[in-house]
């Protein structure tokens, strides 16, 4: 017996069927310009019967492959819904995770930050304290001799030249 698509083939009427550029429009024109519509309307329901039959033939004969396609398919939605949520949860625990982690980096950023600034301010408080204790020095190498001329002058410079090094 051959099949509905080899009968199809070989017909006049249905291979047009079969046409990629078949236009709906184009054959109903010719079926109804031509005087045997009646005939053709049969051939058609004629057609239409034996494709209904094969169809269901087909469905039939591949029921076990079509039932086990559908399981599959079945199984494939199923694991795709777990695999999206598990997606989903995946995305919110690392939307989680930016922000526990966004927190502590800032933290971090300021707070060095602040140690720079307070070493900054500390080496300076020790050039201060170091040029304070010279000019100290100074002074009292000065107050320790009203007289100019028992100065130790080498000794003055020096703490002189240190005090503007510094």
């Amino acid at each position: 017996m051959p099949s509905a698509l080899d009968t199809f083939t070989s017909n006049p009427i249905f291979s047009a069927f079969l046409s990629p550029d078949f236009n709906p429009a184009q054959f109903s024109s010719a079926v109804l310009s031509s005087g045997s519509a009646a005939s053709r309307i049969e051939k058609l329901q004629e057609g239409l019967r034996l494709l209904d039959n094969q169809l269901r033939h087909e469905v039939l004969s591949q029921h076990q492959d079509l039932l086990h396609q559908l399981s599959s398919l079945k199984a494939s939605e199923s694991s795709i819904s777990s695999l999206r949520s598990s997606l989903s949860s995946l995305q919110s625990s690392l939307r989680q995770a930016r922000f526990e982690l966004s927190d502590p980096h800032h933290v971090i950023v300021a707070q060095t930050l602040q140690l720079n600034n307070l070493h900054s301010t500390s080496l300076l408080l020790q050039s201060t304290l170091r040029t304070l204790r010279l000019v100290q020095k100074l002074q009292n190498l000065v107050n320790s001799q009203p007289d100019l001329e028992k100065w130790d002058l080498s000794k003055a410079a020096q703490l002189h030249f240190e005090i503007l090094k510094s």
